[in-house]
């Protein structure tokens, strides 16, 4: 994956910031599904993010099967548990983890990375779907005639209780 990762970044015309995040992602999903814990991977100063890129970085595209792949679908999926919000923030990131990382096997960059590497058939991450996005327009749980009543009842009490304060 290595190999894959200097490639891209000597052949795409795409800005830094953004081959960075497609090589995160990449390297989020192949460190997943090999199970590496990510013991150390925040530990900027005894360079453990260093140790946990080259262990991932070591990991074999053709290692990134189907079946792997779907295996870790749904664990990631999983691990929101019941909580419906949770749910809906995992497929946000699992669509965003894939479509980041397929991007490095674009049609514009394959010709070129067929060449130089070889790549495995089929590609990794090219039999994940996709998950469906959930609408996030805004629903409003107000009732606009309750708020209503509630109001001119409120009136009606604080007038009443003016009224017999006057008297």
């Amino acid at each position: 994956m290595g190999d894959l990762i200097r490639e891209v970044s000597e052949i795409s015309t795409a800005r830094q910031t953004t081959l960075a995040t497609y090589f995160k992602s990449l390297r989020k999903i192949a460190g997943d599904v090999k199970g590496f814990t990510t013991d150390g991977k925040y530990q900027a100063k005894p360079g453990g993010t260093k140790k946990w890129r080259e262990r991932v970085e070591r990991v074999k595209l053709d290692q990134l099967t189907s079946e792997a792949l779907q295996k870790w679908k749904v664990r990631f999926l999983r691990r929101a548990g019941n909580d419906p919000a949770a749910a809906r923030s995992a497929k946000t990131t699992y669509n965003s983890l894939v479509r980041n990382a397929c991007a490095i096997f674009s049609k514009k960059l394959l010709p070129h990375l067929q060449v130089r590497l070889n790549l495995p058939d089929p590609l990794p991450l090219s039999t994940l779907d996709m998950e469906k996005r959930q609408s996030m327009r805004y629903r409003s749980k107000i009732d606009p005639k309750q708020v209503l009543a509630d109001a001119q009842r409120d009136l009606r009490e604080a007038s009443g209780d003016d009224e017999e304060n006057a008297s």
